[in-house]
């Protein structure tokens, strides 16, 4: 096997010169051609490294919306609604919403393509790229997907003992913020109407999805540290 490769400065991505020179003769989106390392290194740098930044911007917007409609949704609880007042909540509503299923997206994406990355990195995982769907299994999501997540940091660290704090600390924000998550939404359809879409429980929701960002965007540099790691010399 030739030696490590890694992303360089070039469009290509690559620091081994003989897949660089070979790259006109080849189509770049299959990688043919390539040694192993260089194959590894290309899939981070066209497929993994875009999921990492779209979930990072995701996960940033989501922290600002989602503060925002604290901030709105206190004001409606402090005085008499007033059609601006309404226009506010509405906009700071339909923005955090937006913001909040754009992670959620974002972050299933993330973690497909990560769960990828290691099993091309000859990594054995038990929960493979299609983890994220326990999010939406009864009970079992309310630990399944920590699991999976927990299993991305240890086998792309080689870490054996217990994960950052950052990880549980995440956790429950997550499933505190799901547990409110019907408030979330009646609030999202400004009906309020359903059991439990008040706005104090949509305020409350609202700050635990905050909390829940804010706490991701460690645990997600953990693990992104590391599978860069993966392909650095």
């Amino acid at each position: 096997m030739s030696q490590a490769c890694h992303p360089g400065d070039d469009s290509s991505g690559f620091a081994c010169e003989r897949c660089a020179a070979a790259i006109p003769e080849r189509q770049a989106s299959t990688g043919q051609g390539l040694c192993e390392p260089c194959q590894l290194s290309e899939l981070y740098t066209k497929r993994l490294r875009p999921a990492q930044r779209w979930l990072w911007g995701t996960l940033l917007a989501s922290i600002v919306a989602n503060g925002f409609k604290v901030q709105a949704l206190n004001l409606a609880l402090r005085e008499s609604p007033t059609e601006s007042t309404l226009a506010i909540v509405r906009g700071a509503s339909y923005c955090a919403s937006i913001a909040t299923f754009s992670t959620m997206s974002a972050w299933c994406i993330w973690h497909a393509r990560t769960s990828r990355f290691l099993s091309s990195a000859g990594k054995r995982l038990t929960f493979g790229p299609s983890a994220a769907a326990w999010f939406f299994v009864p009970l079992a999501g309310l630990y399944k997907p920590y699991q999976a997540t927990r299993e991305l940091w240890r086998v792309s660290t080689g870490e054996r003992g217990d994960s950052p704090v950052s990880f549980r600390v995440w956790w429950f924000c997550w499933v505190f913020a799901a547990l409110f998550f019907p408030a979330y939404l009646a609030d999202f359809l400004l009906t309020n109407t359903v059991p439990g879409g008040s706005i104090p429980q949509a305020t409350t929701a609202a700050s635990w999805f905050a909390l829940a960002g804010a706490s991701a965007l460690r645990v997600t540099s953990h693990i992104n540290g590391a599978t860069k790691a993966l392909v650095t010399p």
